[in-house]
């Protein structure tokens, strides 16, 4: 059999396999809730509370709109890097090593004999995305093989379990628990031992939380890493696209920073979207050692 011949072949299992997965998806999950919850909402113009984006009334900010129509007028209309704009990337860069390594110093203020090594962030370990979405699917296409158990919080946003399922992952969860005064959403770190095992791939953390708002504490990270410790192999990817709402006294902090051995295998997922009320416009970005050889997989190998 001709090099040819083979890579024709390996194309026609690949048009077979994905045709078959999507009439797999189709048959276990069958609509999207958002579908099903849209659907009912329309025609009664109820409030979506569902739907993960600001207040209807609050639009984005006019800085925003003018930051916009200056690109639109100003020949950023063609391809970028598939990495992101530059300058987009190094404000990013700027921002996240102020923000992990904030929390470097108040961990070694916490911990003393403790000193850390700043983090460095450069662009090699930033990644623009489609959206939080977008980032969340390149990591589960790049990373999963299939039968690999990916293990969230639940409740979780839904769309994780179709992007699990699409890339042939098994879908496991740990219970979040509501208080015994039923005031705020718990928990318990020794619940995420009893799930992980040989067939973890991937834990996904999502803080602050959609849909309970809960915001994971630097104690329950700190527990997280710790069990971790006995799962070297596992990748964390933590989804903070809600980082910057964050109320009643709550504080939100990242999981990459925790120690050493996080960073180096959490990957960290954010977007504008939330923060700036323009969930339309799908800009994500995506923090990690080796981000770009896991963005770059799903991109060029699967569309």
């Amino acid at each position: 059999m001709t090099t040819q011949q083979k890579s024709d072949e390996w194309k026609e299992k690949q048009k077979k396999m994905l045709a078959w997965n999507r009439l797999w998806l189709n048959y276990e999950y069958g609509q999207s809730v958002w579908t099903f919850v849209n659907g009912l909402r329309i025609p009664h113009k109820a409030i979506n509370m569902g739907q993960g984006f600001p207040d209807e009334s609050i639009d984005c900010p006019i800085f925003l709109k003018k930051a916009a129509q200056h690109a639109v007028f100003n020949q950023f209309n063609q391809y970028t890097a598939t990495t992101g704009q530059g300058n987009l990337v190094n404000e990013l860069i700027r921002i996240y090593n102020n923000k992990f390594n904030g929390q470097i110093s108040l961990a070694s203020n916490n911990e003393p004999g403790k000193i850390r090594d700043k983090i460095q962030l450069t662009p090699e370990n930033i990644q623009i995305t489609n959206g939080c979405c977008g980032g969340c699917n390149a990591i589960f296409e790049a990373l999963l093989n299939p039968g690999d158990e990916v293990i969230t919080l639940e409740p979780y946003f839904d769309f994780y379990k179709f992007q699990i399922a699409q890339a042939q992952g098994v879908h496991k969860t740990v219970p979040l628990r509501l208080s015994a005064n039923q005031q705020r959403w718990t928990f318990d770190p020794m619940s995420l031992k009893k799930v992980l095992n040989s067939k973890t791939k991937m834990l996904l953390l999502n803080t602050p939380h959609n849909p309970t708002g809960y915001v994971m504490s630097w104690k329950e990270m700190q527990q997280i890493a710790s069990i971790l410790k006995d799962f070297p192999d596992v990748i964390i990817a933590c989804d903070e696209v809600y980082e910057y709402l964050v109320y009643d006294n709550n504080k939100h902090y990242h999981f990459a920073a925790v120690n050493s051995d996080v960073y180096a295998r959490t990957l960290t997922l954010s977007s504008a979207a939330k923060t700036f009320s323009a969930t339309g416009w799908k800009i994500g970005v995506c923090i990690q050692k080796q981000v770009r050889q896991t963005h770059d997989v799903p991109v060029f190998v699967l569309i």
